[in-house]
């Protein structure tokens, strides 16, 4: 999994919401901003778990439409054994079912 470095409250999010599903999350990457997690996610390094923005800029809640569910799709780098990529994908499917 690609994270944020410590101290980062997206982090603990994230770990948090693999663990709570029962898997021990493996970090495989930490950057320091979101351009180096995208980076490392995009070039097949890991997946990631960004906030859904629950919240609008400023912390006011309620302020943007609600959307509607959105497709999921999880990509694996070429060459990737499929075991890995499908249990990448299942890891992924329960967090969101958890959480949604």
């Amino acid at each position: 999994m690609v994270v944020f470095d410590e101290p980062c409250i997206m982090r603990r999010l994230a770990v948090d919401a693999v663990t709570e599903i029962g898997r021990q999350p493996d970090l495989v990457c930490e950057a320091a901003d979101l351009a180096g997690v995208l980076a490392a996610a995009r070039s097949g390094l890991g997946v990631t778990l960004l906030p859904s923005g629950e919240a609008a800029p400023g912390g006011a809640r309620g302020a943007r439409p609600q959307l509607e569910p959105a497709p999921l799709r999880v990509r694996a780098r070429p060459g990737l054994a499929d075991d890995v990529a499908d249990l990448a994908a299942q890891t992924v499917r329960e967090v969101v079912e958890a959480h949604s």
